[in-house]
């Protein structure tokens, strides 16, 4: 599971262990994977020593990120990931 949701993180897809998961399993690794996708992004947009801060809401159809981190980021690829694993959009709000 834990090398399902790495390999997820670095936007490839686990076909190794496709037969090993089920598909719950499946869906909750890719979920995680962006997750994770995300918080390195936010971690590694943050200036050392300064804080981490980020707020999130979830809608109905999107989850709206707020970090002072992301303020210039546009996600791409990650946004997509984010939408097929949760099946929502995902809006970053900048935040100053």
């Amino acid at each position: 599971m834990l090398s399902a949701i790495t390999l997820h993180a670095d936007g490839e897809r686990p076909e190794p262990y496709r037969a090993e998961l089920s598909r719950a399993d499946r869906e909750w690794a890719a979920r995680a994977g962006a997750i994770l996708a995300l918080a390195d992004e936010i971690e590694s947009r943050t200036p050392p020593g300064e804080s981490l801060s980020v707020s999130c809401r979830v809608r109905s159809r999107q989850v709206v990120l707020a970090a002072p981190a992301l303020a210039a980021w546009r996600p791409g690829r990650l946004a997509n990931r984010f939408r097929r694993a949760f099946r929502r959009r995902l809006v970053i709000e900048e935040t100053g």
